[in-house]
């Protein structure tokens, strides 16, 4: 039974970093604060000529988008001293990928959590050996995701733009992501340097999260080793 135990824990690790990283970006880009200390910081209400108040109204109604509380991004605010509509039909088409691509993330990581769960409750109340050996792998498994992270990490940092295009070429099979900051005010919401910052931010929160969840895999591994002998 070993090597089908190996094999959950390499499940369970790749269940773990879904749940750490699909979080840790949940954790930044949910954050209201965020956007708007973002907002004032590169001073966008003169880039999309919108009120502060008025870019947090439609950043709200966004994100409730994203995690399918709106049907639709139909709304209008005071851009330039005129009421219109905020989002042209392009925006509104790339923001159908983005939200699919966010569902997809939220169900996967939701799963994710589904299987850990029922792991530790097998392993802790049926099978403790199984949990010892699936804990046990969880570190070797971690210290390649975080080489991983590191990696890309690495390479974001080095040349975001790049790897920000490739990104957007692997994810979505349209070009809607390339919009043009004359006329659509979606990119000049959040333009690449929020992004890049993001990005950042949440993989400082994914490896925090990383080297936590390895500590406590192996604080949880050695208890459960002592309750078998």
């Amino acid at each position: 039974m070993k090597p089908l135990y190996y094999v959950l824990g390499i499940l369970f690790s790749v269940a773990l970093f879904f749940v750490l990283l699909f979080t840790s970006i949940e954790v930044v880009v949910y954050n209201m604060s965020y956007f708007e200390k973002h907002y004032e910081k590169r001073d966008i209400m003169s880039e999309t000529d919108m009120s502060l108040e008025d870019l947090m109204d439609v950043t709200i109604k966004m994100m409730d988008y994203l995690k399918d509380r709106e049907d639709n991004l139909d709304m209008e605010a005071m851009v330039d001293g005129q009421m219109e509509e905020v989002f042209g039909e392009r925006e509104k088409l790339h923001m159908v990928d983005v939200k699919d691509l966010f569902l997809k993330a939220i169900w996967t990581r939701n799963f994710s959590i589904i299987y850990i769960l029922g792991i530790v409750l097998l392993g802790t109340f049926k099978n403790r050996k199984m949990l010892v050996t699936i804990l046990g792998s969880v570190k070797f498994v971690f210290v390649g995701l975080l080489v991983l992270a590191g990696g890309v990490g690495y390479l974001f940092y080095t040349d975001f733009d790049k790897y920000f295009v490739i990104f957007h070429e692997i994810f979505f099979d349209n070009d809607l992501w390339q919009l043009n900051p004359r006329t659509d005010i979606l990119i000049n919401m959040v333009p690449i340097d929020f992004f890049f910052e993001t990005a950042m931010y949440s993989l400082a929160i994914f490896f925090t999260g990383l080297i936590t969840v390895g500590i406590v895999s192996e604080v949880m591994k050695r208890k459960a080793s002592k309750k078998l002998v």
